[in-house]
């Protein structure tokens, strides 16, 4: 049953049942009152009709009533009707009787009545019949009425006539609005059903999709504790590749070397079949060696810790080195190399070192893969960046492998042509590198027509200076006079921080990743305190272990500071501050070439010195042996396995220079140390630690840091940092470096 049917049932209902009934209501409530208001007046006015007369109208008065009353739920209208003609019965009773002027004025009551009723089209017609009535001969036989009170008595009740007529057509077109008003209401009402029944659906699917959301949640923070985990054991494994790997290649490249370049430490016996192998033992490892560093470096690069150096250098100056390095193999296979550069003295905003690589990288894969011809170098200039392109007349590139080549490990038809060498992965740290400097790497190719590779460098906000004064005239227009402009307002200066440190790799690095600071180096405390009233830092950076470790140091040596001039204070240990806070001479990291460590034990110890070689592994310390007789120095070697070996031969021994490795089985090289520097007779032995950590190269370089202010911290400036240090180490944010790589108790984080 639809909204329109339910309308009209109750338009019909409020028509013919409920306005009726209160109609009926009405009228009984009258007729009651009427009727007691003439059994009033009998019993006070019974001079006007006899006792006889009285009873018998109070008893059909009464009867007629009760019979009404009985009728009246069957048949209301008729109920009406007889109470209707019984009150004009008994007003014409009373005027047959009544003695004086004014009682005509009687028969207005039933008139009243029958408008309540019977409605007022029933009460016109009484009106009418009562006129009619009132102008015969036998009304005044019934009560000798005046004129005037005839007029009066017409008057009223025409006017009652003509009021009922006009309010029965006001009554039907108000019922008429009040239906109207009520279809809308209910039109309404229908309407707020169905909004509520859509809302009740749209929260059980929201209730629905929250289940679900959290289901989602669930299986999210699951997949991110499981990317974490691969994240810190990728990294993990890149951090133990120095160790892992490089002490085995170390040893590998280290033997080639000795016997393709010192054969008269083997007595010349060397067959020439053996020679021509280790060659290409050697240039193998070679290769090894710059595979490992390669996925060092993508590693880096694909988790956002690479840092750039970037500077304007010029463009020609940058293809000049990679042409330069890479002519070599051009000239062995006969090919060309080309260049197209712009005639101007073109700049690029870059860092140098890793433009360079993207070169070389592209224009060693294209000496590779060309037989015939030769690779052309382009570079063009637009408006928003500088693009670079090179162009060789190879095999070419299907086009299914255009995206595939820079992936890592992966080369186009590797398949099936194994004769170019190569990893896999310049292609995909060079487009990472171009990536890293905000431009875009692709290739254009088709198979049997050569390949081009482009990538491009964006200008910055800043362009580069001019190249003299030749800047400042435009050859394609001629001189038109101006007004000079208005001198446009110059830029803020960049906030400064001071850094105090000895290691220019934290200074690059600095440097690299605060692009909007200018970063000011100093080698001294004296330096830092000149510096201090000189330069007016905005914020202090001390790398220093003995500052890190006194709490008072920045109170009591620099009591004059600005109040809210920041001092961040920590340990990050080099290559230098290793050998510092070590107690040691110098720092090499594995692979070390022959000559590298000659070069550094000559400088330490002079020929047919005592030298003492603490290395656990026996081949290590064969292949040192070798390296440090070739030199024809007279040196005479003492071997140790381990941390305790080694402290009794230089107690025994007291050998001229110590090589050390850090990882000793029985104590560790930092245990050694720091037992050596407790012993008064053996502190002054110099040690140059062999070990295959790199200090710098470590994925955790300290578990701390302090920041201090002169004029105290005050609550808001803690919560503050607090809020800056969580968003800067959060694990979401690019910067974080994971906090896995564990270090021993009482070890520093270069260990």
């Amino acid at each position: 049953m639809n909204w329109r049917t339910v309308w009209k049932e109750r338009q019909g209902r409020l028509l013919h049942v409920e306005w009726p009934e209160l109609q009926h209501e009405m009228f009984w409530t009258l007729a009651c009152l009427f009727f007691g208001c003439t059994l009033l007046f009998f019993f006070v006015a019974g001079n006007l009709l006899s006792t006889f007369q009285v009873n018998i109208l109070t008893i059909v008065q009464v009867a007629l009533v009760l019979i009404a009353g009985g009728v009246a739920q069957a048949h209301p209208r008729a109920a009406s009707l007889v109470l209707v003609l019984t009150a004009l019965a008994v007003v014409l009773a009373i005027l047959a009787g009544w003695m004086g002027g004014g009682g005509a004025m009687l028969l207005l009551a039933p008139v009243l009545l029958a408008v309540v009723g019977l409605g007022p089209l029933v009460a016109g017609y009484l009106s009418l019949a009562l006129v009619l009535l009132l102008f015969s001969p036998l009304f005044p036989w019934l009560y000798p009425i005046t004129p005037v009170e005839q007029g009066t008595l017409v008057f009223l009740l025409g006017l009652i006539g003509l009021a009922a007529f006009l309010s029965q057509r006001r009554q039907t077109e108000l019922l008429g609005r009040l239906f109207a008003l009520y279809q809308g209401n209910l039109a309404q009402l229908d309407e707020a059903r169905n909004d509520r029944l859509a809302l009740n659906q749209v929260n059980q699917a929201l209730a629905e999709a929250y289940v679900q959301l959290e289901r989602l949640n669930k299986l999210y923070q699951a997949m991110r504790l499981e990317a974490e985990t691969a994240r810190r054991a990728k990294e993990e494994f890149v951090a133990n590749v120095s160790h892992e790997l490089r002490t085995p290649l170390n040893m590998i490249i280290g033997f080639s070397e000795m016997i393709l370049h010192s054969p008269a430490t083997y007595d010349n016996h060397l067959p020439g079949r053996l020679l021509s192998d280790m060659r290409v033992v050697y240039r193998n490892s070679q290769h090894l060696s710059q595979l490992i560093n390669d996925v060092l470096v993508l590693s880096a690069a694909e988790s956002g810790h690479m840092t750039l150096s970037q500077s304007w250098m010029p463009v020609l100056d940058l293809v000049n080195e990679a042409q330069d390095a890479i002519r070599p193999l051009f000239q062995a296979k006969g090919l060309e190399l080309v260049t197209d550069l712009p005639d101007c003295k073109l700049m690029v905003f870059c860092d140098r070192l890793r433009i360079r690589q993207i070169l070389l990288n592209l224009l060693s894969n294209a000496g590779r893969w060309t037989k015939r011809g030769g690779v052309v170098i382009k570079v063009v200039a637009t408006k928003d960046e500088i693009r670079f392109c090179v162009q060789d007349s190879g095999p070419g590139i299907p086009k299914s492998d255009h995206r595939r080549i820079f992936e890592p490990f992966q080369q186009s038809g590797k398949a099936t042509n194994r004769s170019n060498e190569g990893s896999g992965l310049g292609l995909s740290i060079s487009k990472q590198l171009v990536e890293a400097h905000g431009g875009r790497m692709w290739v254009e190719s088709e198979v049997g027509k050569g390949a081009t590779f482009f990538f491009t460098i964006p200008y910055p906000a800043e362009r580069p200076p001019g190249a003299g004064f030749a800047r400042w005239f435009n050859p394609y227009l001629s001189h038109e006079p101006h007004t000079p402009l208005a001198l446009p307002e110059l830029p803020p200066p960049r906030e400064r921080l001071l850094l105090l440190t000895q290691e220019e790799e934290l200074h690059r690095q600095t440097q690299a990743m605060l692009e909007d600071l200018e970063v000011i180096q100093v080698g001294s405390l004296g330096e830092l305190t000149e510096q201090v009233n000189q330069a007016i830092p905005s914020a202090l950076l001390i790398n220093e272990a003995r500052v890190m470790n006194d709490r008072g140091f920045v109170r009591h040596n620099f009591p004059h500071l600005p109040e809210r001039m920041p001092v961040i204070t920590c340990h990050l240990p080099g290559k230098r501050e290793a050998c510092d806070y070590l107690n040691v001479i110098d720092y090499l990291v594995k692979p070390v070439s022959g000559q590298k460590l000659l070069e550094v034990v000559r400088r330490h110890a002079a020929p047919q010195q005592v030298i003492l070689v603490a290395e656990d592994d026996a081949e290590m310390a064969r292949l040192i042996r070798r390296q440090l007789t070739a030199g024809d120095n007279g040196y005479r070697i003492l071997h140790a396995r381990g941390g305790g070996h080694a402290l009794e031969l230089m107690r025994e021994r007291h050998p001229d220079l110590v090589l050390l490795d850090l990882g000793l089985p029985d104590q560790t090289g930092y245990q050694v140390l720091e037992e050596k520097n407790r012993d008064e007779t053996l502190k002054a032995i110099p040690v140059i630690i062999v070990s295959a950590r790199d200090p710098l190269g470590e994925p955790v370089v300290t578990d701390r840091l302090r920041v201090e202010l002169g004029g105290g911290l005050s609550l808001r400036d803690v919560v503050q940092c607090t809020a800056a240090i969580s968003r800067a180490l959060s694990p979401g944010s690019p910067s974080t470096a994971p906090a896995h790589a564990k270090n021993p108790p009482g070890q520093p984080a270069f260990g």
